[in-house]
């Protein structure tokens, strides 16, 4: 008798296809995983990418900021002021990158030049070497009988009043003038009195203050001076030729000679009156002078002067330090010509504030004495013919402009870069108009200096560029280190 089996169970039709489901979806799991990883993978690379590109965006801005800051401190002629703007400084290479450099001055100064604001001339009002005050009634005095009018072209400070003789000659100040109303009301009565003499005459704004919120504008240049003699002057072929150096006795110049001052410093040690005579040439002129004297001619310059004595001159013009009673008088005579061009050092770091032609310093320093003669330059005569290119820094020292007639001719006492003393007397001679040349204005001295640095690097496929500024400090000496006060990306 057969067993019979067990029934066979059929497996249910529901169940087909689930390992095919299950490695489709490990498969596409694992693909989405993959795909995942390189996405990722790929960022990853591009971000690496980017990164570094910025990267070195960053690290070339950084180092053309560096190159700025290090331009700044070799050369004066990356923003010397406020008044130069923002200038663009040479491009840089770095990273493979152009870096663009640009600076601008926030404050300071570096000593090179004048700034528009300056002014181009200042009555002191101080007191005299042996504290003497001054007269500040009349801190600006016309005191000649003759007519004619006097035009100061360049921003004007006084710190007393105006007196004027009843027929001398009219003022006129083309730019602004500030003037003290303390302790007496010198601006307030001068501009009640100019309201119906209109003398002076202000084009261009007149400004009463006060001492004790308005200081002098004294620009307080800097001073260095030779200590070494001066070689003996050589006279040869009509003209004699003088040489840089310390003098302790005052030279002489005769009324029919020919004198030629080689570019350089002259410092003067109580050596007395030095009277100018004859025809007298200061120094080469430098970039931007002219010579004003028409029909004469230096009987040298410095390329003879470096024959004489090789390496004595240096740069173009000259500057003229009086020490102690060291004064220069301008001799009565119609012969007398004197032209000093502005004194353009050959080695700044050797030397005090460029553009300064005759100094009086006020107080002793390294190597030379203060000032203490009554007068540091005299014209209290009828007929010098002077012409000075440089300032004329004389700050506690009375001083006589006499302004001759027919200035084209070279017949004019001219103070062409500026005059700082500490009351001023103004002639004139003959009877017709006209006007003197300008004042050019006062060199300023070396201060430090704010700058801001920017450096932008380019990005050669056409990104956005990065930009990095610094504030930094810069002081006056060569070669100073730079403070930075504040550096970041922009």
């Amino acid at each position: 008798m057969k067993t019979p089996h067990a029934p066979m169970r059929r497996r249910g039709r529901g169940e087909d296809g689930t390992s095919l489901l299950i490695a489709m979806a490990f498969l596409g799991l694992l693909a989405t995983t993959v795909v995942s990883m390189l996405t990722v993978t790929f960022g990853s690379f591009k971000t690496t990418e980017v990164t570094r590109g910025a990267d070195a965006k960053l690290y070339g801005a950084d180092g053309g900021t560096d190159v700025a800051i290090q331009l700044l401190r070799a050369s004066n002629s990356y923003c010397p002021n406020v008044a130069a703007g923002t200038q663009a400084m040479p491009d840089q290479t770095i990273n493979g990158r152009t870096v663009q450099l640009s600076c601008t001055t926030l404050s300071g100064s570096t000593g090179s030049g004048p700034s528009p604001s300056d002014y181009a001339f200042v009555v002191t009002g101080y007191p005299g070497p042996t504290g003497t005050p001054a007269n500040l009634a009349g801190a600006t005095t016309t005191n000649s009988a003759q007519k004619g009018e006097l035009h100061f072209v360049g921003k004007a400070f006084n710190a007393g009043g105006f007196t004027f003789s009843g027929n001398g000659p009219q003022l006129f100040f083309d730019d602004t003038l500030e003037e003290y109303d303390g302790p007496s009301p010198y601006c307030t009565d001068a501009k009640a009195a100019a309201a119906s003499s209109d003398n002076p005459h202000v084009t261009g704004g007149w400004t009463c203050v006060q001492p004790a919120t308005f200081p002098v504008p004294d620009p307080l240049p800097t001073l260095k001076v030779p200590t070494a003699a001066a070689p003996a002057r050589v006279t040869a072929g009509g003209c004699t030729t003088m040489f840089p150096g310390k003098y302790t006795s005052a030279p002489t110049f005769s009324s029919s000679g020919n004198y030629y001052l080689a570019s350089g410093v002259y410092y003067f040690e109580n050596t007395g009156a030095i009277t100018l005579n004859g025809t007298v040439f200061g120094g080469q002129p430098g970039p931007g002078e002219t010579q004003l004297f028409t029909g004469i001619t230096p009987c040298s310059n410095d390329v003879a002067a470096n024959a004489l004595v090789p390496g004595s001159a240096t740069g173009s013009g000259v500057q003229i330090v009086l020490g102690g009673n060291a004064s220069i008088v301008t001799a009565n005579s119609d012969s007398s010509k004197t032209e000093l061009f502005a004194r353009v050092p050959g080695n700044p770091s050797a030397e005090g504030t460029p553009g300064v032609s005759i100094y009086a310093p006020r107080t002793a320093g390294t190597g030379y004495l203060a000032w203490n003669a009554g007068t540091a330059v005299d014209q209290s005569v009828t007929k010098p013919q002077i012409v000075v290119h440089g300032l004329v820094y004389v700050p506690n020292s009375p001083i006589n402009v006499l302004v001759v007639t027919n200035p084209a001719a070279g017949e004019s006492a001219i103070f062409a870069g500026g005059l700082v003393a500490q009351v001023v007397t103004v002639k004139t001679t003959g009877h017709q108009t006209f006007t003197a040349l300008p004042f050019a204005g006062i060199p300023l001295p070396a201060t430090t200096r704010t700058v801001v640095v920017t450096a932008t690097a380019i990005d050669p496929s056409g990104g956005v560029p990065v930009t990095v500024k610094a504030v930094v400090s810069l002081g006056t000496a060569a070669g100073t280190p730079a403070t930075v006060q504040s550096w970041r990306k922009v």
